[in-house]
């Protein structure tokens, strides 16, 4: 019998197993950008110069919460002479004497839906001339109760909103373009009456560079799709700027909210949806806009300061 042939191929070695390079850990794209997941002992000194006001947005996601992780600790290290609190989850004023003592005037609002949205604007100075707890120019107006507060001063008018998200799946993406359309109107009238501030949770990003991981969240979650960030432009058009935005176009990795799962802080995986507005005329007097960023754990949101540069009497004579 003739010897055995050997089969194409049995000479070869077999192929080697490419080993597979670990993954590099997921971090911050800003490396100086804090990471702590629990609110600091001890805050920094935040100065504001002479004659500045100083206004600031922060989503507590939930009072009574907030206060247990150290809230306070926030509000009386922050000069603030305006506070927007969303997301409180209550539906009347507490009895917080260390918020009384910091702010002489406050307006809080609640949601239809006890433990559920929520608003309050806390401030010092002059009383408001007008107070509105609704959207007027929604449909529905008892549906945006708890979301959105406007105070009118004799120069300008303030509002803090809370802006409702699309929901999981995008299922309440309807309500969001209710609510778009209604506040795009909203805002315009007032613009024409007198200049307007805007800050508070708006619960949608500006473009890719609010949101970490842009391209896989993309028109699959709330507060990152082709409709709502129109739908923002849309209330911006051509009479309103983002006023981080303007001042810090090229920063990448500041973020305003750092969901607690999937240990989204320590790898800088947030979002930007919490901002401060102002009218196109106001730009000028904005001398900065600041996140907080090393102000975390006390909620997943981190507060955003905007300051004003004192009006010069002479100048505007």
């Amino acid at each position: 019998m003739p010897p055995k042939r050997k089969a194409d191929g049995d000479d070869k070695k077999a192929p080697e197993t490419k080993k597979s390079k670990a993954k590099e850990p997921v971090k911050p794209l800003d490396p100086t950008q804090p990471v702590n997941k629990q609110l600091p002992e001890e805050l920094g000194a935040y100065e504001k110069g002479e004659g500045v006001t100083r206004m600031t947005c922060w989503n507590i996601a939930g009072y009574n919460a907030s206060v247990k992780k150290g809230m306070h600790r926030y509000i009386n290290a922050e000069p603030a002479d305006l506070l927007v609190l969303t997301e409180t989850k209550i539906d009347k004023e507490p009895n917080d004497e260390i918020l009384k003592s910091n702010y002489k005037h406050s307006v809080w609002t609640g949601s239809t839906k006890k433990g559920y949205a929520g608003i309050a604007v806390l401030w010092n100075g002059e009383e408001a001339r007008n107070v509105e707890t609704i959207l007027p120019t929604h449909p529905n107006q008892d549906s945006t109760r708890g979301r959105i507060i406007t105070l009118e001063f004799e120069d300008k008018f303030v509002i803090g909103t809370y802006v409702p998200n699309a929901g999981q799946g995008l299922k309440a993406m309807d309500d969001k373009v209710a609510w778009n359309s209604a506040f795009k109107t909203y805002l315009h009238n007032l613009n024409e009456k007198k200049s307007v501030v805007w800050l508070g949770d708006l619960n949608v990003c500006h473009d890719s560079k609010d949101i970490r991981n842009d391209k896989s969240n993309w028109n699959k979650s709330a507060g990152w799709t082709e409709t709502e960030v129109n739908g923002y432009k849309e209330q911006l058009s051509d009479k309103f700027v983002d006023a981080w935005k303007e001042l810090h176009p090229d920063n990448v990795g500041q973020y305003t909210y750092f969901g607690y799962r999937f240990d989204a802080r320590s790898k800088g995986i947030g979002w930007r949806i919490d901002s401060c507005v102002v009218s196109r005329g106001l730009m000028g007097r904005v001398e900065d806009v600041v996140i907080r960023m090393e102000v975390y754990g006390a909620s997943d949101h981190v507060p955003v300061c905007i300051d004003f540069k004192a009006v010069d009497e002479q100048a505007s004579k």
